[in-house]
């Protein structure tokens, strides 16, 4: 939606508000708010949630304003905007701070985004940690945290920290499988237990080393191990179409992005594994600092060729008006 159709409905809602009276929230009102935020409209509902609260300053107005800062916030963070993201999020902590528990979540979110990955493990340390609490953060891990060894260097836990120590072994176990077959050693991973929100990965990892020896319906039974909510749980469908599984013959290839195609067509019905290295890429698991790290090198590369093809030109051109002026020259 254009930026002028955004105001126009930020316009009419802030009209709207002025029906229901001083000090009462009308229900078509709060109704309206979250219309505009199921809408994708939440800096509109932000706006006006803000003049209800200015003009009701009630205990419902405010946990509706509170509902729509979240909401912002959240679609903020989902366009990685996390400077603004985190601006607002002061904000709401500021001025309501009751407010705070319910903000933790995407403050985790904000963490991982910004690469603090030891923010949002750093409670772990504790062994009083509440129930509640240790299980709101593994359950992020799990969903969320893609870096593997970014997690296994955190510097807010120990070093002998269980976390970390799975991390590490599951990053050197990923690492060695996406590149070819390895060792039933490696695929062991004592260091990962069943309950851990990693062992998401470990399955994977098992999974992809089937794939290698051709051992499908092995392959096939790990990924059904794979929690649906996991990020390993990326790799599934692609894995499944390559299979050439019921779920993968059924799969809308519009379903899978670009990268992930070229991977189905490059090994469909058994043909050379050889070539796998890029397989953490194009499944969507790979690093994102690596991917970048990939590009820069990729535009660096394009950059030096467009210099060379430059010089080059340059000195041709210089030579053809050198060799012009000496034949004038000569005339």
């Amino acid at each position: 939606m254009s930026r002028m159709q955004n105001n126009k409905i930020g316009k009419t809602s802030v009209a709207a508000v002025t029906v229901g009276g001083p000090g009462v929230l009308r229900p078509e009102e709060a109704e309206r708010v979250r219309e505009l935020i199921a809408t994708q409209h939440s800096k509109s509902a932000l706006q006006m949630a803000k003049d209800l609260h200015k003009r009701c300053a009630t205990a419902e107005s405010e946990a509706l304003l509170v509902d729509v800062y979240q909401a912002r916030i959240a679609d903020l963070l989902k366009l990685r905007m996390t400077v603004e993201a985190k601006a607002l999020m002061a904000i709401v902590s500021e001025r309501f701070p009751a407010a705070r528990p319910r903000l933790e979540e995407l403050n985790r979110q904000l963490c991982a985004l910004d690469g603090r990955l030891e923010d949002v493990v750093a409670p772990l340390r504790d062994p009083n940690l509440g129930a509640a609490d240790r299980e709101a953060i593994e359950t992020f891990i799990r969903q969320r945290v893609w870096d593997l060894a970014s997690l296994a260097n955190v510097s807010s836990l120990p070093g002998e920290h269980s976390l970390r120590i799975a991390a590490a072994a599951l990053h050197t176990a990923f690492k060695a499988v996406t590149q070819g077959p390895v060792d039933d050693a490696l695929l062991a991973l004592p260091e990962v237990a069943r309950r851990s929100p990693l062992a998401g990965w470990k399955a994977l990892v098992r999974a992809i080393a089937c794939y290698h020896r051709r051992e499908d319906e092995e392959c096939g039974k790990w990924l059904l191990t794979i929690p649906d909510d996991a990020v390993a749980a990326r790799a599934r469908p692609s894995l499944n179409a390559i299979l050439g599984t019921e779920l993968g013959a059924k799969a809308d290839s519009n379903k899978f992005t670009a990268a992930e195609q070229r991977l189905i067509a490059a090994v469909a019905d058994h043909g050379p594994r050889d070539d796998d290295g890029c397989i953490a890429r194009r499944l969507g698991l790979e690093s994102k600092q690596t991917d970048r790290a990939r590009t820069r090198h990729s535009m660096g590369a394009r950059r030096s060729r467009c210099r060379d093809r430059e010089h080059a030109g340059g000195r041709r051109s210089r030579g053809e008006v050198h060799g012009r002026g000496h034949r004038d020259s000569r005339r």
